[in-house]
């Protein structure tokens, strides 16, 4: 990030030197927020030591200083008092489903609902993106890891996931899993 913030001090110079619009630095300044939220979201202790609600909150707030994206939060229930495991692996998925609108479906609006319900937990995460094609999504080569990745992590926790094409207004993932405490 140092590197990052002294070539972001390069282009300012330069951009001021030579009378040019503060496209370089502005680019290097969002690509530095986005290492900073993503190396943040590497270190499950910080999840541990402030909650699911609470990182993902913190992180919707990054993601939506970043760029036109408007990420919203929904909770229904006592979601920190689900398993610490569990929680990481929701934490690990929903950043997987936003990467995943932003990038691929071009999303404007996302909306991220958690509830927790006696002993199940549901992640429901809607978008009004391009949408996509499940089936054709997994069957394009190297584009069909992150798919992959979370119907892993849901098998781990022996929970359910499921993707409801709405081509060409979004898509919508639920994830739903039990809660060992």
């Amino acid at each position: 990030n140092q590197r990052l913030a002294a070539t972001r001090m390069y282009a300012q110079m330069f951009e001021s030197t030579h009378s040019t619009k503060p496209e370089i630095s502005d680019a290097l300044l969002k690509v530095m927020g986005e290492m900073s939220t993503i190396v943040k979201g590497l270190h499950s202790h910080t999840l541990t030591s402030i909650g699911l609600t609470k990182a993902i909150q913190d992180d919707i707030n990054a993601q939506n200083m970043l760029d036109n994206t408007d990420i919203t939060l929904e909770v229904d229930g006592d979601v920190d008092s689900i398993n610490e495991s569990i929680a990481l692996h929701l934490y690990r998925l929903f950043q997987e489903c936003i990467s995943n609108a932003k990038r691929h479906g071009l999303a404007e609006h996302i909306l991220v609902n958690l509830q927790l319900r006696k002993n199940r937990v549901t992640m429901i995460i809607s978008d009004d993106g391009s949408g996509f094609d499940v089936v054709e999504g997994a069957q394009r080569s190297g584009a069909h890891y992150g798919l992959l990745n979370m119907q892993e992590r849901v098998d781990l926790l022996e929970g359910r996931l499921s993707f409801s094409e709405r081509q060409p207004t979004g898509t919508v993932i639920t994830i739903e899993v039990k809660n060992h405490a």
